[in-house]
C-alpha cells in the first residue's frame, strides 16, 4: 500500500503501490490466512480445501482465526489509492513551541509524534497535525542543529499536557517515556488525557490490529497510510470515536484504558518501579467494571459471566452458535450484544490480572 512518512526536514518519501494486494498473495485467502496462524505450508493448503467441521478437531481454534482473519482482509479495499503526500511546513522551535502553548489555552485537539533517537531517546523533532495544517519542528538534521533547545520543547509538550491539552497520538506510551521529562506517572494524578488510536482501534477490533495497522487509514479514512503519522492519527481519531461510541467500548476506553497509557510509560522509563497507588486505582476500576458488567449480566439474564460456560450459555441463549471458544480474537468479530458484554468483561480481567494484578504481586513481595 502507498504511503508517506516525513523522514527529515529536506525530503517526504513517497511510494505508491503496485498492485501487490493480499488477494495476489496465495490462490486461496484462506491458505495465506492459515499461514498467518502459523501453520506450514502443506497442513495450510489442506486446512483451505477440506477446513474442520467440528470443535474436537485439533485444528479447530486456528480454524476459527483464520476465517476471522480471512473476512477481514477480504474486506480491504483491493484498488490501491494514491494520494499526494500531506502538505506540511517546516517551523523553528520558538515557533513549535508558541503553538503548543496557544493550543492548550484554547483546548485545541493536536495529533502528536515525536522523533528521537533510538539509543540517546534525545528529540530529533516534533510533527503536530491539527484539524487543517501539518507542522514539523526540527530540532537537528542535516542543516539544523538546536539539539540544547530540545529540552524547551519537551518541556513545553509536558507543559501542553498538563494545561489540559488534548493530545492524539498513535503509541502514545513510547513518546510519553521518552520525551516528558520526569515521571510520566505525573500526568496521572493531574488528570492529563492523552488519546491513542492504538487503543481506540483495538478495542474495536483486536483481531484485525494483531496483524495490520497500516491499514487502518485505508479502512477508517479512505487514505492509505502509514497509521503512527499525525495527518492520519487525527483523521483515524474523528473517524475511530464514533465507532467506539456506538459499540459502547466508549466508557471503557475513556476510564480504563486511557489512564493507563502514562502508567505503562513510567514502566519504560523506570521499569518496575512505580507509582503503586495509581496501580491500585486502576486495579480497583478494573475491578469495579469486572464486577459490574458480571452482575448486570448475572441479575438480568441468569448468566455468570465468570464461568466459561455460562458465557457460551448467555449467547446459545439468545440465538448465537457454540463458538468452541471465548478467544477475544474471535469475539471481536462477532457484532451480536451478547459479545458487547462478554467482550468487555474478558478483557477487563485479562489486564488486571496480567498487568495490573503482576505489579502488584511483584510489589508486595519486594
Amino acid at each position: 500500500a502507498g504511503f508517506w512518512s516525513i523522514v527529515s526536514v529536506e525530503c517526504t518519501i513517497r511510494v505508491e503501490p503496485d498492485g501487490y494486494q493480499y488477494k495476489e498473495r496465495t490462490d486461496d485467502l484462506m491458505e495465506w490466512a492459515y499461514l498467518s496462524m502459523g501453520a506450514r505450508p502443506s497442513v495450510a493448503k489442506t486446512l483451505a480445501k477440506t477446513p474442520p467441521k467440528t470443535k474436537r478437531h485439533k485444528h479447530w481454534v486456528a480454524s476459527r482465526l483464520a476465517n476471522a482473519l480471512s473476512s477481514q482482509l477480504a474486506r480491504v479495499q483491493v484498488d490501491p489509492l494514491v494520494l499526494d503526500p500531506t502538505p506540511f511546513t517546516v517551523e523553528g522551535i520558538d515557533h513549535g513551541i508558541e503553538s503548543l502553548r496557544a493550543a492548550a489555552a484554547s483546548k485545541t485537539l493536536l495529533a502528536l509524534d515525536w522523533e528521537w533517537h533510538r539509543q540517546t531517546q534525545a528529540p530529533v523533532g516534533l510533527c503536530i497535525s491539527s484539524s487543517d495544517r501539518n507542522t514539523y519542528v526540527p530540532v537537528w538534521g542535516a542543516d539544523v542543529d538546536e539539539r540544547d533547545r530540545g529540552p524547551a520543547l519537551q518541556t513545553a509538550f509536558a507543559t501542553y499536557l498538563k494545561a489540559g491539552g488534548r493530545a492524539i497520538m498513535h503509541g502514545g506510551a513510547a513518546d510519553v517515556s521518552t520525551q516528558v521529562q520526569g515521571d510520566p506517572c505525573d500526568l496521572v494524578r493531574e488528570s492529563c488525557l492523552v488519546d491513542d488510536t492504538m487503543l481506540m482501534a483495538y478495542l474495536l477490533e483486536p483481531i484485525e490490529n494483531d496483524y495490520e495497522w497500516a491499514e487502518m487509514p485505508a479502512r477508517f479514512t479512505g487514505r492509505y497510510g502509514a497509521a503512527g503519522d499525525t495527518r492520519n492519527t487525527y483523521d483515524l481519531y474523528m473517524a475511530l470515536l464514533p465507532r467506539l461510541i456506538e459499540k459502547g467500548q466508549y466508557k471503557v476506553y475513556r476510564e480504563i484504558e486511557q489512564p493507563l497509557i502514562p502508567i505503562i510509560a513510567s514502566m519504560n522509563k523506570y521499569g518496575s518501579p512505580v507509582d503503586i497507588e495509581a496501580v491500585k486505582k486502576q486495579y480497583l476500576d478494573h475491578v469495579k467494571v469486572e464486577e459490574g458488567l458480571r452482575r448486570a449480566v448475572l441479575e438480568n439474564y441468569g448468566r455468570n459471566l465468570a464461568i466459561p460456560d455460562e458465557c457460551h450459555a448467555f449467547m446459545q441463549d439468545h440465538g448465537q452458535p457454540h463458538t468452541g471458544t471465548l478467544d477475544q480474537r474471535v469475539l471481536s468479530t462477532n457484532p451480536h450484544w451478547t459479545v458487547d458484554l462478554i467482550l468487555p468483561y474478558r478483557q477487563t480481567r485479562t489486564r488486571r490480572n496480567n498487568f495490573l494484578g503482576k505489579i502488584l504481586k511483584g510489589w508486595v513481595a519486594a
